[in-house]
């Protein structure tokens, strides 16, 4: 099954599971990409990993309601034949080997922070990706959207704007994916 995955795993989004993240709002462009038909359930899987914090606090404990919800709702409407879903959601914590699997075989990391420091998770996508191939959807909340001119960057608010972007990434000719990495 992971195997599977990996071969059709189109988009990557690792975070805390945190209510600035805004891993909602990306859920909700992959969802609307699907619904439209802009991507083909058949060759795009979204992977989202969101490593559990703060269990215990309210808002987080709604934001992973919230989020458990569109993935099942998502899900339940793009559900192929086979079984097999668009989304796959990995709540716990990845050790570096094994993230570093994702990163590798993702042709997108988004990152859509509503507000965020650094962001160290789009610099280790690009630290991961030698091949210089694959693209970086960044908020422009994100501290790294300063330092990565190759990312595409978005308003983590404007679903719309994170939609083309995930269009654009997993149809970006090689030529460009090489440019912007290598420019990161």
């Amino acid at each position: 099954r992971q195997d599977q995955i990996l071969q059709h795993l189109r988009i990557l989004g690792v975070d805390r599971l945190d209510y600035t993240k805004g891993i909602a709002n990306r859920l909700r462009a992959f969802g609307e990409l699907l619904d439209q038909r802009r991507l083909d359930t058949a060759t795009a899987v979204f992977v989202q990993i969101a490593v559990p914090s703060r269990d215990d606090i309210a808002s987080y404990q709604e934001e992973r309601d919230e989020i458990e919800r569109l993935v099942r709702e998502i899900n339940d409407r793009h559900r192929s034949d086979d079984g097999t879903q668009p989304i796959v959601y990995i709540s716990e914590q990845l050790d570096e080997t094994a993230l570093a699997e994702w990163y590798r075989a993702a042709d997108c990391l988004v990152v859509t922070s509503l507000a965020d420091g650094m962001n160290l998770v789009a610099k280790e996508f690009v630290a991961c990706r030698s091949d210089l191939r694959g693209s970086v959807i960044l908020s422009e909340f994100a501290g790294a959207a300063n330092d990565l001119p190759g990312a595409m960057v978005v308003n983590p608010y404007d679903v719309e704007a994170i939609e083309t972007a995930m269009l654009h990434a997993v149809s970006m000719p090689v030529d460009e994916q090489r440019t912007r990495m290598t420019s990161m």
